[in-house]
C-alpha cells in the first residue's frame, strides 16, 4: 500500500497548506520577494484558489505550503 501511495504522489504532485495569509499588495510583495531564496517550507507564493475568486483589489491572498511525498 504504501508503494501504491508513493507512486501516486509522485505522479500526481500535491501540497499540504501550511499557513494562508491575506495582506495587501506591498506587505505580500515583501513577504514573496523576502522568502525568494528560502525553504520550500518557508517560501510564500500565491494561493491559486482564493486568488481566482478574489474581488477585493488591494487584497492579495498568500500562502505557504509543502509538496506531500509519502
Amino acid at each position: 500500500m504504501r508503494l501504491i501511495r508513493r507512486l501516486y504522489y509522485r505522479l500526481f504532485t500535491t501540497y499540504k497548506r501550511l499557513e494562508l495569509r491575506k495582506c495587501s499588495y506591498a506587505e505580500g510583495d515583501a513577504l514573496v520577494t523576502g522568502s525568494f531564496f528560502k525553504d520550500e517550507a518557508e517560501q510564500w507564493q500565491l494561493a491559486i484558489p482564493e486568488e481566482d475568486k478574489n474581488q477585493a483589489f488591494d487584497v492579495v491572498f498568500l500562502e505557504r505550503r509543502v509538496r506531500i511525498r509519502e
